[in-house]
């Protein structure tokens, strides 16, 4: 599964095919609501990798 962590305002321009869009300050609150099968596969995507390494912590702390 492909999480695009950018802000609304960045993917207004489009998301990577098939991705789900998350802003990253929304993470620990969607994803248990989203998403609740805690084997599947995480990728998060962002411009510059900063906020998708947060977001993957943050996956990773709610046990993804």
């Amino acid at each position: 599964m492909i999480i695009d962590v950018r802000e609304d305002s960045e993917v207004a321009s489009g998301l990577a095919p098939g991705a789900w869009h998350m802003p990253k300050d929304k993470v620990k609150d969607r994803l248990p609501a989203s998403l609740a099968d805690k084997s599947q596969r995480l990728l998060m995507i962002c411009a510059g990798g900063v906020r998708s390494l947060v977001a993957a912590q943050t996956a990773l702390n709610l046990g993804y």
